[in-house]
């Protein structure tokens, strides 16, 4: 065989094998698991015969579920969810997850207003869970402090498949009335993450009803959390404010209700949104804007 007849062969098998080879890199670059993880918090504001029309619950749902889908949300805490009907419902709309709930009205975490953690379960595993009352005595079904309402923190363990990282989410909704409860859970909350985590990731996510110049529960969480509207590498996007109160006409809502957070631990913050969708232009699909964060387990 010729040399000039070697190489013609040569080029023709590397010209049939190029497209398998091509094939094979997109399918290892597809294959590559994510290890960016896009966290939330988000106040839904609970099901109540009170909203008619438009803030009914009924008609309010799917555009709460088609933001959590649109923008990918992976593991987000949820405050106000009125019961069980109303935690199965956005469970339905939600399929690719699962959930974790407790409600504030007994020990048992059965009854009373609820929060939820709904986590992607094809990505992360559930190891560890529980709540407890943000309260002097917090293993007791009871009002802490001046608070007009029991209130409840509740955690969860996971393990990102992705990575093989494990860490701990916390979920909270703080009372709207009693300035010393909201002041003395800051200091409960933060105690139980440094017993519970030690040094491991954290998220603590919710509705503080404070905003950060209330500096006792502010100045508490960040002694040993970081902002991550403070800590993301990248200029924050939406509004300042998080809670709209329904109101449809304002493009800007100030820092006085910056009342929902993600604070984090040993987490990088890539990006960090107040997510100011309307389901029309008179029309919100909460009384809260749901608060975004992309980022990476350090």
């Amino acid at each position: 065989m010729s040399l000039k007849t070697s190489i013609s062969i040569c080029l023709f098998i590397a010209t049939l094998a190029s497209p398998i080879v091509t094939k094979i890199n997109a399918v290892n670059k597809k294959e590559q698991p994510t290890t960016t993880l896009h966290v939330a918090t988000y106040n839904i504001r609970l099901q109540t015969k009170a909203d008619k029309e438009e803030r009914a619950w009924k008609n309010r749902k799917n555009q709460v579920s088609k933001l959590i889908s649109t923008y990918q949300f992976d593991i987000f805490g949820v405050q106000e969810i009125a019961d069980k009907t109303q935690e199965k419902q956005l469970k339905r709309l939600l399929p690719a997850f699962d959930s974790y709930s407790a409600g504030r009205g007994d020990i048992e975490g059965k009854t009373g207003e609820r929060l939820a953690i709904y986590y992607n379960k094809k990505r992360f595993d559930l190891s560890e869970k529980g709540f407890f009352f943000l309260a002097e005595t917090p293993s007791e079904a009871v009002k802490g402090w001046d608070a007009a309402y029991k209130r409840v923190c509740i955690w969860a363990k996971f393990t990102d498949r992705n990575t093989n990282k494990t860490f701990y989410f916390f979920n909270l909704h703080l009372d709207h009335i009693g300035v010393l409860a909201r002041a003395e859970s800051a200091k409960l909350v933060t105690e139980k993450i440094k017993k519970m985590a030690g040094n491991a990731p954290v998220f603590c996510v919710g509705d503080f009803n404070a905003p950060p110049y209330e500096t006792a529960v502010y100045n508490t969480m960040t002694a040993t959390l970081a902002d991550s509207r403070v800590s993301t590498e990248t200029k924050p996007e939406g509004s300042i404010g998080t809670f709209n109160g329904w109101d449809t006409l304002s493009t800007e809502f100030p820092i006085d209700v910056l009342i929902d957070y993600i604070f984090t631990q040993n987490v990088k913050v890539m990006t960090y949104a107040v997510l100011n969708d309307k389901i029309k232009p008179a029309s919100v699909p909460s009384d809260h804007f749901p608060v975004l964060i992309k980022c990476k387990i350090r």
